[in-house]
């Protein structure tokens, strides 16, 4: 985002001056940057596919240890904290993705 963020600048400083010749620099720079973002992208929606699986499955367990199994009450009471905890970090690791997301998407563009 950073990256993106000092290639706009760039290109609105080239804007101010209209020196050209950095303009071929600017945009090279800009398709690394978007290269770069795809091969993030790759590699990570797959971990996530996985970790949203895994997370979904270990929330619905915990859930039906904490409300329908015969367990101890101070079980059931543990479990259900546990699916508490599960679902917190369930959302910070796919609000955290789709926050970053959302930044890259709308920073990608080269603003005027």
């Amino acid at each position: 985002m950073i990256r993106f963020k000092e290639c706009n600048n760039s290109f609105k400083i080239l804007l101010k001056t209209q020196e050209i010749k950095s303009l071929q620099k600017i945009l090279v720079e800009h398709n690394r940057i978007c290269q770069l973002m795809v091969e993030y992208n790759d590699f990570w929606k797959f971990i996530l596919l996985i970790d949203g699986i895994v997370y979904s499955l270990a929330i619905c367990f915990i859930t039906y240890l904490a409300f329908f199994s015969s367990l101890f009450y101070w079980l059931k009471i543990a479990s259900a904290i546990c699916t508490l905890f599960g679902m917190f970090c369930f959302l910070i690791v796919f609000f955290s993705a789709a926050f970053v997301a959302t930044e890259v998407s709308t920073e990608q563009v080269i603003k005027i």
